[in-house]
C-alpha cells in the first residue's frame, strides 16, 4: 500500500510540476517587445494606364514574359515578372528609354498548367 501511495504522490508531483513549467515556458517564447511597428509612404507610379504581359513559350514551358504598354516615365527602372504555375520563378529586366515593351527571361523555366499566374512589378 505504501509503494503505491508514495507512486501515486510521485506522479501528481510530475504532473504539477509539468503543469507550472509549460506557462513559464511559453512565457519565455514571447518577444521582448509589445509593440508592433508600421510605417508608410507616398507611392507614385511611372505607369498610370497598366501594361500587358504575354508568355514566351519553349514547347509547353513558359520561358521569358513579355511586358508592353510601359510608358516612358518608367525607362530605367527593374522589371520584375514573376510566373507561377507548378512551380514559380522570376525574371528581371531594365526597362529600356522610351518606354514601351521589355522582355524579362525567367530563371527557369515554367510548365504551362490549367492555371498560370504573372506578378509585374516596375519599381526604380
Amino acid at each position: 500500500m505504501k509503494q503505491s501511495y508514495a507512486l501515486g504522490v510521485a506522479v501528481i508531483a510530475v504532473v504539477v510540476t509539468a503543469t507550472l513549467a509549460v506557462p513559464t515556458l511559453a512565457a519565455s517564447l514571447y518577444p521582448a517587445s509589445s509593440t508592433l511597428g508600421s510605417g508608410k509612404a507616398v507611392v507614385s507610379s511611372c505607369d498610370s494606364d497598366g501594361v500587358a504581359a504575354a508568355p514566351n513559350l519553349s514547347g509547353s514551358n513558359v520561358v521569358s514574359v513579355t511586358v508592353s504598354g510601359i510608358e516612358a516615365a518608367c525607362a530605367g527602372f527593374t522589371l520584375k515578372a514573376t510566373v507561377t504555375g507548378s512551380t514559380s520563378f522570376e525574371g528581371t529586366v531594365v526597362v529600356p528609354g522610351g518606354g514601351g515593351s521589355a522582355t524579362a527571361t525567367l530563371a527557369a523555366s515554367v510548365a504551362v498548367v490549367q492555371s498560370i499566374r504573372f506578378d509585374i512589378v516596375i519599381a526604380p
